[in-house]
């Protein structure tokens, strides 16, 4: 197999990375590659990351770097690196992730050979506390895929090819977040996505049940929102894909199950009764969490809190003004 890579456009998305972008720049300096771009879009980091982003490019002399002013959201910084480059494959990486090449080789071979529109791997986790000092552990693979085949949506790692943009258009910049799913739940319309047994990468952050990152969603409703946006969005169009983006998020599912029966259950019957049925199933619930070892705050915001605010977004549509604009930095 021929490990030169060629033709290929990494655009790669950031927001105060100075943990990890040195892992995701450095593992894609070691690619060794011709006619290849590094873009990457920055979206107003206020740590060190545009500085280490800058001293990787005078090391990288195929590397740009430009940065967002005013509103920006991780949609607005893929879109950027998409007008922005000028391959014809596209390979969207955040700026927390440790890429790996031998992915990259698998995944051209799937493009060429399946007609596939999009690619994306096994994608490895490590958690760490609040201050990147320690590991707190290790996930081999959180899209669990056990063996090649095609799916309908995922997350925003993947290799895809200019012709398909060109015909589903662009991320759609309203979404704060669940932007990549809403773009690949489009994608799969029109093209089929692969997802191979390969390691795309190793993922560096902070678990989302982690309580200053949960409580900082819960405060800004930066995860709250978009969710229910996405799936009345794509409802019509892709049946098939939000089925399956619901059944991926048991968690919002179980939750939004359990408030319908205790609504139905008020039409037919007493008030007493259906507070008590919700208050013996909370509390099944709750000790089954405990007794399987998870996260009681996060199991509680999953089953009882989110799935109220992802119902809310899905019946409330707001209009956000998008004033922005990118510069390139030298």
């Amino acid at each position: 197999m021929n490990s030169l890579i060629n033709g290929i456009s990494f655009i790669v998305i950031t927001r105060n990375e100075k943990f990890s972008i040195r892992k995701c720049l450095e593992s894609i300096s070691k690619i060794q590659m011709e006619n290849c771009e590094i873009i990457c879009v920055d979206s107003g980091s206020t740590d060190s990351t545009v500085e280490i982003i800058k001293r990787y490019k005078k090391k990288m002399g195929n590397l740009s770097l430009f940065q967002i002013q005013g509103y920006a959201n991780a949609a607005i910084g893929r879109n950027i690196g998409i007008k922005k480059s000028t391959k014809n494959l596209l390979y969207f990486i955040d700026g927390d992730v440790e890429i790996k090449r031998e992915f990259l080789w698998a995944a051209l071979d799937a493009l060429r050979k399946k007609q596939v529109g999009a690619v994306i791997g096994k994608l490895a986790e490590y958690q760490y506390d609040s201050r990147y000092k320690n590991v707190l552990a290790k996930i081999d693979d959180r899209y669990n895929i056990k063996k090649q085949k095609y799916i309908y949506s995922s997350g925003g790692i993947f290799i895809t090819k200019r012709s398909v943009i060109n015909k589903i258009g662009y991320f759609d910049e309203g979404l704060d977040q669940a932007e990549d799913w809403d773009f690949t739940l489009k994608l799969t319309t029109k093209f089929k996505m692969l997802a191979i047994h390969e390691l795309m990468g190793i993922h560096h952050t902070i678990p989302y049940h982690e309580w200053g990152r949960l409580k900082n969603d819960i405060v800004s409703s930066q995860r709250l929102v978009p969710f229910g946006s996405v799936v009345v969005k794509n409802m019509i169009t892709n049946k098939k894909g939000v089925l399956n983006l619901l059944w991926m998020n048991k968690g919002f599912c179980y939750g939004f199950l359990f408030y319908m029966i205790f609504l139905i259950g008020l039409i037919f019957y007493t008030y007493k009764n259906m507070f008590l049925v919700f208050f013996i199933v909370g509390v099944f619930d709750i000790l089954y969490g405990i007794l399987m070892k998870r996260n009681l705050i996060f199991r509680l915001y999953i089953h009882y809190f989110y799935p109220l605010f992802v119902i809310m977004s899905a019946l409330i549509s707001k209009a956000k003004s998008l004033k922005w604009d990118v510069i390139e930095i030298d």
